[in-house]
């Protein structure tokens, strides 16, 4: 068991999140949001400018001219999809590197939650979900907590490698034994820190236990199925991968069938192949 104090340590070691993408995360979702505004707080932030203006570049989307401004990415691309980029670059720092606590290589974490982020919104858009934004912003984050869980569990991984192996548990049951608390505990203690939006506080929180979550909270739902079908794709989040409970009525709440989800699975996943490509 660690001392949780040890984890706050971690979480105020951590550099503060970047004020742009912060500002970014709480006024994706505002309808009232002009792209005006938007390219404003964007624009504070040489780097990411520059790399937002990379991507509008590469061949991937193959423009019909250069882009060289925030404005022309705006009228190519979208708000949303310029939104989409700030965020997925300011995730690949977090969590592009190695993780021996969780098995994983380089990059690997990252793939994953842009996987979780992309079929996020699309679950959220065939639910109906008005909160298709926040949906993508939450998968994007729903394992930052494994940044900071990596370092504790690197210490007990053959444990937690033999009693994940042998007992049929969840994950993250197994996590708050041998830790003391999970990734996703964690996770949601880093981004009240960072003061981001409570909708994303608790997506993070509760996406392996969505029935746990507050009333009303479908975004929780959304990442919760886009999660398990993340690893169902084979961008699986290392050790842990499809270790964990599926929630019985996340379904229902989303008012989605089984059916009608494997009836999206080809576009969802040449949608995730577009965006880990484009990103990666």
């Amino acid at each position: 068991m660690k001392d949780i104090t040890e984890v706050v340590k971690s979480i105020k070691k951590l550099p503060p999140m970047p004020a742009v993408v912060n500002k970014i995360l709480r006024i994706a979702n505002d309808p009232s949001t002009s792209a005006k505004s938007m390219i404003k707080v964007i624009e504070l932030d040489q780097n990411i400018t520059a790399n937002v203006l990379k991507l509008c570049n590469s061949s991937y989307y193959a423009l019909p001219k250069k882009v060289a401004s925030l404005s022309d990415a705006v009228v190519y691309l979208g708000n949303q999809t310029l939104v989409d980029m700030v965020l997925a670059g300011f995730s690949a720092d977090m969590m592009g590197g190695e993780s021996n606590g969780y098995l994983m290589k380089s990059g690997q974490l990252w793939e994953h939650s842009v996987t979780c982020a992309t079929l996020a919104k699309e679950i959220a858009k065939a639910a109906n979900c008005s909160d298709a934004q926040i949906a993508y912003s939450s998968g994007l984050m729903h394992d930052i907590g494994k940044v900071i869980m990596d370092k504790f569990l690197a210490e007990e991984v053959e444990e937690i490698s033999k009693k994940a192996e042998k007992e049929d548990r969840a994950f993250d049951e197994i996590e708050k034994e041998v830790i003391g608390f999970t990734h996703a505990e964690i996770g949601a203690m880093l981004t009240r820190e960072w003061g981001l939006p409570e909708e994303i506080i608790n997506a993070i929180k509760y996406h392996h236990a969505p029935e746990e979550a507050p009333e009303g909270s479908k975004v929780v739902y959304v990442v919760h199925i886009a999660d398990a079908l993340s690893a169902m794709f084979g961008f699986s989040s290392g050790i842990d991968g499809l270790a964990y409970d599926f929630s019985a009525t996340a379904l229902d709440v989303l008012g989605i069938d089984e059916k009608q989800l494997y009836s999206m699975a080809p576009a969802l996943i040449e949608t995730v192949f577009n965006a880990t490509n484009m990103l990666g």
